[in-house]
């Protein structure tokens, strides 16, 4: 049996087989179909492949080869996937992804409400090649995920696990691991997150910040973080402070701030340091104090290229003792010109 559909969401040709004493078999194919013309409650998304539907009891099953499609802003992989057809979802048996030299492995379920729930498995190599991440991102990475887009809301997007990043870099950023664990709720640009972040030799430009450990809990619009970093040597920072997202950067305030570096322990704060991804860091004020020595710095930190870092800063000391350029430097990352 072969025939054509002609419908509002595109074309569908149409193969089966209808065998005496066999379960039927039907294969749908499409160049490009509209799920949400088709199906009135399904997730709108334009897809290509082929879908084989066996009549076996007692749900069908359901067999799909699909090419890399779009929903909610995200960039889906080219996978297969073998499930089960029941009352109101599609069941998920198992999922296979080949994707950047590696592999993505899932089951779940795709509701017909537009709600699709998965587990997934990942091990990618470079990942500033996928779509959905920014190509200055140079990683491999290991995940443990489950993702639930909780709707057909655009903002309503759940996502809990762990993502192991190794060999990290992106612009002046370099780490030998970085790991997520935690939860990620909402919009993507503004979500409700509770997660913690633990990288091993971490560093910024030539500033070695060592092992670093971030905590960052809240949202879509404010955040609380704490974190603390340091070096088998004895470099040390703590600090607590509150992140404020807005459409074009993010904005922190840290009221505590502990770095022991330079021979002592500073202790002060930051006030209104901006962060506007792919573009700079702006730093209103850091002010240090270590007794009667007084350490305060305001600049610019412009990310040029992927690598450099310009930085255009003011440091102003007060104090009874000047400490030797050396220790300034191994307090703050910046360049002797910043002076």
């Amino acid at each position: 049996m072969e025939a054509k559909a002609t419908t509002e969401g595109g074309i569908v040709n149409i193969e089966g087989s209808l065998a005496s004493g066999q379960n039927a078999v039907v294969t749908f194919k499409t160049s490009q179909l509209r799920l949400s013309k088709v199906l009135a409650e399904a997730p709108d998304i334009a897809v290509s492949g082929s879908a084989t539907v066996t009549a076996s009891q007692p749900h069908p099953k359901l067999d799909i080869d699909v090419q890399a499609f779009e929903y909610k802003g995200i960039t889906f992989p080219a996978f297969t996937m073998q499930g089960r057809i029941l009352a109101n979802r599609i069941q998920i048996d198992a999922m296979l992804s080949r994707h950047l030299a590696g592999s993505i492995k899932g089951q779940g379920d795709a509701f017909f409400n537009g709600r699709i729930r998965l587990e997934l498995e990942a091990n990618l190599k470079n990942i500033g090649r996928d779509p959905n991440v920014p190509s200055e991102i140079q990683a491999d990475a290991k995940a443990k995920v489950a993702i639930d887009t909780l709707g057909s809301s655009s903002s309503s997007l759940e996502v809990r696990g762990s993502i192991a990043l190794s060999a990290v870099h992106y612009r002046s950023i370099k780490a030998e691991t970085l790991v997520f664990d935690g939860l990620y709720r909402g919009a993507l640009r503004q979500p409700y997150v509770k997660t913690r972040l633990s990288g091993k030799g971490v560093r910024v430009g030539n500033y070695v910040l060592g092992d670093t450990e971030l905590t960052i809990a809240g949202g879509p619009y404010t955040y609380a973080v704490e974190g603390r970093a340091g070096t088998p040597e004895q470099r040390r920072a703590e600090f607590a402070a509150t992140i404020q997202a807005s459409t074009d950067g993010y904005l922190l305030h840290a009221k505590q701030v502990v770095v022991s570096a330079a021979g002592g322990t500073w202790r002060g704060f930051v006030e209104g340091l901006t962060f506007h991804p792919g573009q700079d860091l702006v730093v209103e004020r850091i002010v240090l104090a270590n007794g009667t020595q007084r350490l305060q710095v305001s600049g610019q930190y412009r990310f040029d290229g992927t690598e450099e870092i310009e930085a255009q800063c003011r440091i102003l000391i007060s104090q009874a003792y000047v400490p030797s350029w050396q220790q300034v430097s191994n307090l703050l990352p910046v360049e002797r010109t910043c002076i």
